[in-house]
């Protein structure tokens, strides 16, 4: 068996009968009995549980396995299929983990503008505020001949407005800085959701999967021999009388 040569045909390519003007070369004497074909047959079976074997190709990422005589490629395209429905399951469970997150920051990040409207709106009153507290005694002090105790109060009523305005305007950038560091947040977030979704893309990809090869070797149960029998290889003989084969 181990000098036997494969051939690739069909069971139902050979014929019972032979073609006209055929010429037979002579069996051997083991040939003859047809006792041996049992013997050889098992034998057979026993040689191909020993030496015969299939290479297959293994994805553990998508955890499949090539089928006897798919090329590589034929399995990589195959595995193309099972890529883009794992990848969009894959993607779509990550989506729900950043979604509440960046919910989240997005609403961090409304109340954020709105503390800076709100702390925009109170210094812009607050400024008002003092500008008239301000013109006022100086009218009052350019009209008075002497400082009264009315122009004194407004005086010290424009001085603690300035002061409210000066705070004011502290509060206002506290409130966007707040604001920003929020933005800053929510970018970072977006931009690791991109990078995790690309990382999924780029791990995903069958047609750069390094795949594992691994060798199958066939149970002696499982081995099923239809047809073990003898035939003539047909020959014919060229104008220089040489004998090549005929299939």
């Amino acid at each position: 068996w181990d000098q036997a040569e494969e051939l690739d045909f069909d069971i139902s390519d050979l014929k019972t009968r032979p073609s006209t003007g055929a010429l037979f070369e002579d069996l051997p004497a083991s040939a003859g009995d047809s006792r041996n074909y049992t013997k050889w047959s098992r034998e057979f079976v026993d040689w191909l549980y020993r030496n015969q074997t299939v290479d297959l190709l293994q994805s553990k990422t998508f955890d499949q396995i090539s089928e006897p005589g798919e090329s590589e490629r034929d399995f990589r395209i195959r595995l193309q299929q099972s890529a883009r429905e794992q990848r969009d399951e894959a993607v779509n469970k990550l989506r729900k983990k950043y979604n509440t997150k960046i919910a989240a920051l997005e609403e961090k990040v409304r109340r954020a503008e709105q503390t800076v409207r709100s702390k925009e709106e109170q210094a812009k009153q607050h400024k008002m505020q003092t500008v008239i507290s301000v013109g006022s005694t100086i009218l009052g002090s350019f009209l008075g001949k002497t400082l009264s105790a009315s122009t004194l109060g407004r005086a010290t009523t424009a001085a603690r407005g300035a002061g409210r305005a000066m705070k004011g305007q502290e509060d206002v950038k506290r409130a966007m800085e707040t604001l920003e560091v929020q933005r800053q947040k929510l970018q970072d977030l977006e931009e690791e959701f991109k990078r995790e979704t690309e990382l999924l893309s780029t791990s995903m990809d069958p047609l750069t999967e390094e795949l594992e090869q691994f060798t199958v070797k066939p149970y002696k149960k499982d081995i099923l021999l239809k047809t073990f029998a003898l035939a003539w290889l047909p020959y014919r003989r060229t104008a220089a009388g040489i004998a090549e084969p005929a299939w």
